[in-house]
């Protein structure tokens, strides 16, 4: 069994889960779709529910299923109408709660989620009184029905920056993740930034946020008993440096295209046609101009592959790269929809199981040295196709490769 647990969104998830991660610790899936879902994963595959009720922050744009979904549950109307402004009885949550984890329960997962909503430090105070409400409520349903399961604590911040470290905010999340596991029984804590884009490849990622998540998790990993599994993600690759890093047990990882957490209740979007580029280390979008951009990128790294090259030392490895540029630029024309979902499934697969291979102490390191030398490749190469974000081909590696020691 492999240490990573999948974010499972819909059917197209659940057959890639079955094709390429059937070896994973477990998966995520919605409360909303979960009874749907199931039959179509790895049978034995260790299952957490989540309910989504981290919608119940949002005022608005919820999507029609959605509020179907939480009006399914005793006093859900309640939740949808008064939940965020605090005015919900003290009877309502605890009726909610229990109506949503006994939906959970019946699906007979290993895991099960702790309602919870967004950590938003524009507005802590409103929220932090609702998910205190939920914790208690929790308690109450834990200590009623004692054999239902091990339970996820979800910290999801809003903000990019929520976990800056450069603010305050990071003590103030310690501190209710304390308060939440003298008050409720946690058995795991996830943790994942909706708002942090590690493909951005911004400033800020690298300044602030990237150093700021993951002084965040070295707080928790200091704070938190042995015993209670840490868990961070979905991202592209922040979630694999953390992991490497021995902060967090499992790295949650996305199925193809969900390489960023979404709040549950928004409408889906189609997502945008993506490649992976395996010498970078990184997605980029299949734009008309990018065959001519590999096959440049080929041209300039064949002519640096040879073995007097002195670009550090890896003559052997633009040899392997200039490969890898051709034999893209020759598949680009196949790779849409469905078919670019498999081969980003078959790389990150692939990533996974390499390092894996690779003894815990060592993986930090063996990943760092992955991403310089992405970093090296993608320093000789012209800009990226307009579209992409961080155009420069060899930052995201560069970013990445810093938060790894």
């Amino acid at each position: 069994m492999s240490e990573y647990i999948a974010v499972v969104n819909g059917n197209r998830d659940a057959e890639l889960v079955s094709k390429y991660y059937s070896a994973a610790a477990g998966v995520r899936l919605p409360l909303e779709r979960a009874s749907k879902l199931i039959p179509s994963l790895p049978k034995g595959i260790s299952l957490w529910v989540d309910g989504g009720i981290d919608a119940l922050h949002r005022t608005t744009s919820m999507s029609p299923s959605y509020v179907k979904h939480i009006k399914g549950f005793d006093q859900g109307q309640a939740l949808l109408q008064d939940g965020l402004a605090g005015n919900c009885s003290k009877i309502a949550i605890p009726r909610f709660v229990k109506s949503l984890l006994g939906s959970c329960v019946s699906l007979k997962p290993k895991w099960i989620s702790i309602p919870q909503i967004p950590y938003d430090t524009a507005k802590p105070a409103r929220r932090k009184k609702l998910n205190r409400r939920f914790i208690e409520a929790t308690s109450e349903w834990q200590t009623a029905n004692p054999q239902s399961g091990k339970y996820m604590l979800p910290v999801i911040l809003y903000q990019a920056d929520a976990a800056n470290a450069k603010m305050k905010w990071r003590n103030d999340i310690i501190k209710y993740i304390e308060w939440a596991r003298k008050n409720c029984h946690v058995d795991g804590i996830w943790v994942v930034n909706s708002a942090l884009d590690d493909e951005r490849g911004s400033q800020p990622n690298q300044d602030s946020r990237f150093p700021g998540i993951i002084a965040l998790h070295e707080e928790l990993r200091d704070s938190v008993p042995e015993g209670i599994r840490i868990v961070a993600g979905p991202y592209w690759a922040m979630n694999l440096v953390l992991w490497a890093r021995r902060l967090v047990d499992n790295p949650v990882i996305g199925i193809a295209t969900g390489y960023q957490y979404y709040v549950s209740g928004g409408e889906t979007r189609a997502p945008a046609d993506r490649v992976v580029i395996l010498p970078l280390l990184r997605r980029v979008k299949v734009t008309d101009d990018l065959r001519a951009w590999l096959q440049k990128s080929e041209k300039t790294l064949a002519g640096v592959a040879t073995p007097a090259s002195t670009i550090g030392g890896m003559g052997s490895s633009f040899a392997q790269a200039a490969s890898d540029f051709g034999t893209l630029s020759r598949q680009i024309g196949r790779l849409r929809g469905e078919v670019a979902h498999e081969h980003i499934a078959a790389f990150y697969r692939d990533w996974l199981e390499r390092l894996e291979k690779i003894v815990p102490p060592m993986r930090a390191l063996s990943l760092r040295q992955e991403f310089s030398e992405a970093n090296v490749v993608g320093s000789i190469l012209g800009d990226l196709p307009k579209g992409n974000q961080a155009r420069q081909a060899g930052k995201l590696a560069l970013q990445f490769m810093l938060s790894c020691l």
